[in-house]
């Protein structure tokens, strides 16, 4: 009877090492996995502002690297961006904790690693569980990565060293959606100033010095300081070319006119002041008063790119409607279309001259509007101040609410990448 004990309790302690054994073996896979996962996910964090793509393609790379039980870890690409596939491109809201599946300004990167019987690398085996009928294990795990301190920029400041390189003052409310304000100056005191009572809607105020907030200013996001600097994003758009002899001359319309024009070059630029100018699609270079939109003024130049050079200037602070678009070539076709796509307004990189944008209501510029060398005034009460600014200094003043519809174009690498989930 004793040995019929001996011989159960025998059994009975073989069967807990065994079930310690395989429940410790499942428990080294998954956080094994868990290893992967963030590495994945930091890894695909880096590149999701830039190309989605690339980021998928840094998972999947870096999990492969990582072993989970002498298996490497194997993920499924997922072009289609379906919410349960194993590397997912999204959106993380830190205030609500939250991740969303999108390819339109992501900020994040969710990637699921699995050993189950669906996955690459089929479930985690067992050493004993066969005894008991259970050969193997299904075992998942997950992480999120983020980018922050650096975001698609709806704004940049490219002067690397120049006091108040932004100014925000006043009333004014600036909203930049899902970009956040970029500004490269280095200086220690005051790279950007906000003076007043603004209030400042943006993801991030990104600074390579220091800021001076003073008054009663109003910001949403974070501030980091002490970044690093974003090369311009447009520094390889090509200036356009024309033909000197083909000068279209002079354009300007002072009564109530009604005109319609085509794109070419004009040595004399465009001005209007009252009446109705209405533009063809293609590219306009604009030289003499270069593009000056005033008064009573209806402008309309949808699918245009204005390149601004010489002595031109862009000053818009007409009190009627001002619309300009971009080229876009799913809706044109004409020569420089795919070049200047996304991009209203390029003034040229020898033209310093300070240019000028004061909206009302009835202001609606899409598009990336582009100084490279030259210092930007934006004011009035207008919301539609296009997708995105790049100047090199900019001043944005007013009462009324500045709109940056940032739609994920030529965005800016982050500052750092961190796991959030």
């Amino acid at each position: 009877m004793v040995n019929i004990w001996v011989a159960l309790l025998g059994l009975f302690l073989i069967g807990m090492v065994a079930l310690a054994t395989d429940v410790a073996y499942t428990l080294l896979a998954a956080h094994q996995l868990q290893n992967a996962v963030d590495a994945a996910a930091l890894a695909g964090a880096q590149k999701v502002r830039l190309d989605s793509v690339a980021a998928r393609a840094a998972a999947i790379a870096i999990a492969q690297a990582n072993f989970a039980t002498r298996q490497p870890v194997l993920l499924t690409d997922n072009p289609d961006n379906a919410i349960d596939g194993d590397v997912v491109i999204g959106r993380f809201d830190r205030a609500l904790g939250r991740f969303t599946a999108t390819l339109r300004a992501p900020n994040a990167v969710k990637v699921l690693a699995r050993r189950t019987e669906a996955s690459p690398g089929g479930p985690v085996p067992l050493f004993f569980g066969a005894i008991f009928g259970v050969s193997t294990a299904q075992v998942s795990r997950d992480a999120i990565a983020m980018v922050g301190g650096g975001t698609g920029a709806g704004i940049i400041a490219l002067n690397p060293e120049k006091k108040n390189s932004l100014t925000i003052s006043g009333d004014v409310t600036v909203n930049t959606g899902d970009g956040a304000i970029q500004v490269n100056s280095t200086d220690p005191a005051s790279a950007a100033f906000c003076n007043g009572n603004p209030i400042i809607n943006v993801p991030a105020l990104n600074v390579c010095g220091e800021p001076r907030i003073v008054g009663n200013v109003t910001l949403t996001g974070e501030v980091n300081t002490g970044v690093r600097p974003i090369p311009d994003p447009l520094r390889f758009l090509p200036e356009p070319t024309w033909n000197p002899a083909e000068d279209l001359g002079t354009v300007s319309v002072t009564g109530g006119e009604t005109l319609q024009i085509g794109p070419g070059y004009y040595s004399g630029g465009i001005a209007i002041n009252n009446g109705c100018l209405t533009l063809s699609p293609g590219i306009y270079i604009l030289d003499g008063a270069g593009l000056n939109v005033s008064g009573n003024a209806v402008f309309i130049a949808e699918g245009v790119m204005f390149y601004v050079i010489g002595t031109g200037v862009v000053d818009l602070t007409g009190t009627n409607q001002i619309r300009i678009t971009p080229p876009d070539p799913d809706v044109y076709d004409y020569p420089g279309v795919d070049t200047y796509e996304h991009v209203s307004i390029f003034q040229g990189r020898s033209n310093t001259n300070e240019s000028r944008i004061i909206g009302t209501s009835l202001l609606d510029l899409e598009g990336t509007l582009y100084f490279p060398v030259s210092h930007l005034e934006l004011g009035g009460t207008g919301e539609g101040f296009g997708n995105q600014l790049i100047a090199d200094t900019i001043d944005v003043h007013g009462e009324g609410v500045l709109l940056i519809r940032y739609d994920g174009n030529e965005p800016a690498v982050g500052n750092r990448v961190f796991l959030v989930e």
